[in-house]
């Protein structure tokens, strides 16, 4: 069973996505850390041009997914960390039971 679709130029295509979807989250936890946001935009922008996240990004593999989740769980961390409670460091709803 397929998450996405048999296609591989489909699985390609949604790794290529979380590949963008990294280096922007990337920036945004520079930018939630650091005081620079040119700072952020340049680690961000070498991330994009580094060969091996390329390569990585354009084959199937697991290390894009990983990194993008990995980010977005860290970035999570930092939003619990600063936040008073739970609500208002995701900034959805959620239920009171947590």
């Amino acid at each position: 069973m397929a998450l996405f679709s048999g296609d591989i130029g489909v699985v390609k295509m949604a790794n290529g996505f979380l590949f963008i979807a990294t280096a922007l989250l990337l920036y945004h936890l520079f930018n939630t850390i650091g005081d620079s946001a040119h700072l952020a935009f340049i680690a961000a922008l070498f991330t994009l041009a580094n060969g091996h996240m390329l390569r990585s990004s354009t084959i199937i593999m697991s290390e894009i997914p990983f990194l993008f989740f990995s980010l977005l769980t860290l970035l999570l961390f930092i939003r619990v960390g600063d936040a008073t409670d739970l609500k208002s460091a995701c900034k959805t709803p959620i239920p009171t039971y947590i």
